[in-house]
């Protein structure tokens, strides 16, 4: 969950076949220290550079005290293509105790409860100024039992192109197998849908084409729709 890094760029990862990613890599919060030496810790202008550094799947005692974990990101201009300017960003905090998060020095929202796991989804950036130097901080109360703490962040520019790419994947999976199911001839209406789909702009990252390709597959696929309503859907859920 921790590394011993000081800051975290979110760079873009090689190119897969298909870009969608919809959840980035953890911040990697990797400074850390009791309370009584991190007064002001939420603030910018902190030095931390006598805290310990974190390393992977981090944890600690609550019975030790208050503390505290701090981090820098920084979001480039683009990652897949997909420009990151404007983009919302909420932060998923999974802790098995209370927390309290901040942002550039101010608290941004703050869970009391102890000894039970929960998650958090939180807006922590409503518009991404890339290059710019944020710093997120979280606060653990003293408590019991053993305390860590996992964060992700997703990209509301991500998650759309994501949405959509996965929207029309999903329906051409269903339609290879109705594919299989029928015994009349509708090859000719599928590699309609296949056609469409602009291969090159996947591979080049061009959205405006890749999205417009995406609509004139989808408009193929609804050639499919009425053999779709043929289908029962069941659906499975658990919780804790």
């Amino acid at each position: 969950m921790f590394n011993r890094r000081k800051e975290v760029v979110v760079e873009a990862p090689a190119a897969p076949s298909v870009p969608t990613p919809t959840t980035l890599p953890e911040p990697s919060l990797g400074e850390m220290e009791r309370e009584e030496y991190a007064k002001g810790a939420e603030e910018i202008g902190f030095d931390d550079n006598s805290w310990e550094k974190t390393k992977g799947n981090a944890g600690w005692s609550p019975a030790a005290g208050t503390f505290w974990q701090r981090r820098e990101l920084i979001f480039p201009p683009y990652i897949e293509g997909i420009s990151l300017k404007g983009s919302k960003v909420d932060s998923i905090t999974i802790a098995p105790s209370g927390i309290e998060i901040f942002l550039d020095g101010k608290s941004l929202t703050k869970y009391d409860y102890w000894a039970d796991m929960r998650s958090h989804n939180l807006t922590i950036i409503e518009r991404i100024e890339p290059s710019r130097k944020y710093l997120l901080a979280l606060r653990f109360p003293k408590g019991d039992g053993l305390g860590g703490c996992e964060i992700k962040l997703r990209l509301q520019a991500l998650d759309e192109m994501a949405f959509e790419l996965s929207t029309v994947m999903e329906e051409i999976n269903f339609v290879k197998e109705v594919l299989l199911e029928k015994e009349e001839d509708l090859k000719e209406d599928f590699l309609k849908v296949v056609e469409a789909l602009d291969t090159e702009a996947l591979k080049k990252r061009y959205w405006p084409k890749i999205l417009s390709s995406l609509k004139k597959a989808e408009k193929a696929l609804s050639f499919f729709q009425s053999r779709a309503k043929e289908y029962k859907v069941y659906l499975v859920g658990h919780s804790h």
